[in-house]
């Protein structure tokens, strides 16, 4: 009773902990893919506001030809009030040609931004890299007995690359437009467990009984759909002490992890 009250109460810190808004939390290398003129094609409007003139043009297909603004771009996205606000990244130094020169000049010298309808979904192709704590409160140890499921305490950080969706709405009764990311991901899990060793998975021979620290490593399928995630996870658990002791040294397991982003940089 004592262990499992423990567990709870630290599956509950996690889930506090875990509780942040996807709007607020940042990603190392985070953006989203554009492209100019397929949002004009969609008929969306789009503008373009000049740092000199302090006045905004909206931006049509002769525009997009003329600045050789059709390709794909790497930005940045933000709300603000009705507009999505638009902050590609600039080309490399390293490409001289005057295409690429031209383009970083506009990037430098304007703020784009579309205006947003009501109840419209706009979704971008959203990519990032991310570094966080994550838990895996169940596993099932892959071997022929029954009855080797294990829930006991771990932490374990996980290196994964997102890919996906990132969406706005406005809707005319809500006063700010929601803002949310649908996304999966590969991950690496590196980590520490605690395992129980008793008469249930020791080795015949055995007579120890108690818990042992383990490290943990596994490989990790991930959906995320704003605050909520869910692993699928696959790896191994090495006992740091009384490794021959414990039927399951050598024995894969299959792990699932609910929760939320709890470090996330």
């Amino acid at each position: 009773m004592k262990k499992s009250q423990i567990l709870l109460i630290f599956i509950f810190i996690s889930i506090t902990c875990f509780g942040q808004d996807v709007e607020v939390k940042k990603t190392f290398k985070e953006r989203s893919k554009i492209r100019l003129k397929k949002i004009v094609k969609n008929g969306t409007d789009l503008f373009y506001y000049p740092k000199d003139t302090k006045k905004s043009q909206k931006i049509d297909q002769d525009f997009l030809d003329a600045k050789n603004l059709n390709g794909w771009y790497k930005a940045n996205l933000t709300v603000k009030g009705d507009s999505i606000l638009i902050y590609p990244w600039l080309f490399s130094s390293q490409k001289n040609d005057s295409k690429t020169k031209n383009l970083n000049t506009f990037f430098e010298n304007n703020d784009i931004y579309l205006k947003m309808k009501d109840r419209v979904n706009y979704s971008f192709k959203h990519k990032s890299y991310n570094l966080q704590v994550v838990t895996l409160p169940v596993k099932w140890y892959m071997s022929s007995e029954l009855g080797n499921i294990e829930t006991d305490i771990n932490a374990m950080l996980n290196i994964g690359l997102n890919k996906g969706s990132e969406h706005f709405v406005k809707f005319p009764h809500e006063e700010k437009t929601r803002h949310y990311k649908k996304m999966h991901s590969y991950n690496l899990l590196l980590g520490i467990s605690k395992i129980g060793i008793n008469a249930s998975n020791r080795e015949e021979d055995s007579l120890v009984e108690g818990n042992v620290a383990a490290f943990s490593f596994a490989v990790a399928y991930g959906f995320h759909f704003g605050k909520f995630s869910t692993l699928l996870a696959i790896g191994y658990d090495t006992p740091l002490s009384n490794r021959s002791d414990w039927k399951f040294s050598k024995v894969p397991f299959l792990g699932l992890g609910f929760g939320y982003d709890f470090l996330t940089f």
